[in-house]
C-alpha cells in the first residue's frame, strides 16, 4: 500500500514539477527564434508567434503544452487542441521523444558506468578504512576520499584527456564509437562519488560495530571478519543504498559537464542547448525525464532499505 501511494503521489508531482519548469524557462525575455535570423518585421514575428501559440498567455500555453486545452474551430465546434510536448521548437527534424531516444542511452550507459566504479572503489575503501581505524591505512584513505570529493570531474575529465589521450596516446579523448571511448569520461565522473561513499560505507561500519549485538556476537568469541562480514556490512551499507538512488540521479544530471567535455552524444548538450534557445518543449521534456527518474530510483531504493533493514516496516 506504501508503494502504491507513492506511486500515486508520483502523478500530481510531475504536474507540479512540469508547471514550474514551464513558467521558468519562460521567464526570460526572448523566444526560442531570437537568435535564429536578422530581426524580422512586425508582421513576420507575430505570425510565428501565432503559429507556435507563444503570443498567449502563459497559462494558456501551459494547458496547451500538456493537451489539457479545448479550442472552438472556425464552424463552432470543440476540438482538442494540439499537445506541444513533443514538438522542438529549434530542432525542427527531431521531436523531443526522438532526442530522448538518440541520447538517453548514452547518458544511461555513461551514468550506470559510473554508478558501478564508485561502488566498486568507495565500498572496499569505506570497509578497509572502518576495519583499519586508526591506523595509517584509515588515515591514507581518509585522505583519498577527501580528495575526490573535493576534485569534480570538469577538473579530472580535462586532466584524465590530457595524460591518457594527449600525452600517452593510450585512450580516446572524444565522441562515442568503442568502448574504450566511455573509460575516460567515467573515471572523471565516478571518483567523484567514489569518495562519498568510502566515507558512507566507513561511517556506517563503524556505527554498527558499537551496537550491543555485535559486543555480544565478539564475547561468544566470533572473530573480527565474521563480524565484519556477516553481522557489520549487511546494515553499515544501508547508508550507501539510501544514498544510491540521489546519487544515480546525480551521475545522470552530472554527465551533462562530462559530455561536453568529451563531445559524447548524450543528453546533456540538447538540455545546455534548449535553455539557451528557450526552447520550452525540450526543456520541459528533459527535466520531466529526469524527475521520473528520480523518483523511480528513490522508490527501489525504498524497497531494497526496507529489504535489507527487517526494523523497516512502511505503512
Amino acid at each position: 500500500m506504501y508503494f502504491l501511494k507513492r506511486i500515486a503521489f508520483a502523478i500530481p508531482l510531475l504536474l507540479a514539477i512540469s508547471m514550474i519548469a514551464f513558467v521558468l524557462v519562460r521567464l526570460p525575455k526572448g523566444g526560442p527564434f531570437d537568435r535564429e535570423r536578422a530581426p524580422t518585421s512586425p508582421e513576420i514575428t507575430r505570425n510565428i508567434e501565432a503559429r507556435y501559440h507563444t503570443d498567449e498567455p502563459i497559462w494558456k500555453q501551459y494547458l496547451r503544452y500538456i493537451g489539457a486545452w479545448w479550442e472552438r474551430d472556425e464552424k463552432g465546434q470543440w476540438h482538442h487542441a494540439p499537445a506541444g510536448f513533443n514538438a522542438s521548437l529549434r530542432y525542427r527534424n527531431h521531436a523531443v521523444l526522438d532526442v530522448i531516444e538518440t541520447g538517453l542511452p548514452v547518458s544511461l550507459t555513461i551514468g550506470l558506468l559510473a554508478f558501478c566504479f564508485s561502488m566498486a572503489i568507495g565500498l572496499p575503501m569505506g570497509f578497509i578504512a572502518a576495519s583499519k581505524r586508526g591506523r595509517w591505512q584509515d588515515r591514507l584513505l581518509n585522505l583519498l576520499a577527501l580528495l575526490s570529493v573535493c576534485v569534480p570531474g570538469l577538473v579530472i575529465g580535462p586532466l584524465l584527456a590530457l595524460v591518457f589521450g594527449i600525452k600517452l596516446r593510450l585512450l580516446p579523448v572524444a565522441l562515442w564509437e568503442s568502448p574504450l571511448h566511455a573509460v575516460l569520461p567515467v573515471v572523471a565522473l565516478g571518483i567523484f562519488y567514489s569518495g562519498r561513499v568510502a566515507r558512507l560505507m566507513r561511517e556506517g561500519m563503524l556505527g554498527v560495530m558499537q551496537n550491543e549485538f555485535i559486543t555480544a556476537a565478539r564475547a561468544k568469541g566470533l572473530s573480527e571478519t565474521q563480524l565484519l562480514f556477516r553481522h557489520g556490512l549487511r546494515l553499515a551499507i544501508l547508508p550507501v543504498v539510501s544514498y544510491s538512488g540521489p546519487m544515480l540521479a546525480d551521475l545522470l544530471t552530472g554527465s551533462f559537464i562530462v559530455e561536453s567535455v568529451f563531445q559524447l552524444p548524450g543528453l546533456g548538450v540538447f538540455l545546455v542547448n534548449s535553455l539557451n534557445n528557450s526552447d520550452y518543449p525540450m526543456t520541459v521534456g528533459l527535466v520531466l525525464l529526469y524527475a521520473i527518474v528520480l523518483l523511480g530510483l528513490n522508490l527501489i531504493v525504498d524497497f531494497l532499505h526496507a529489504w535489507l533493514d527487517p526494523r523497516i516496516k512502511y505503512g
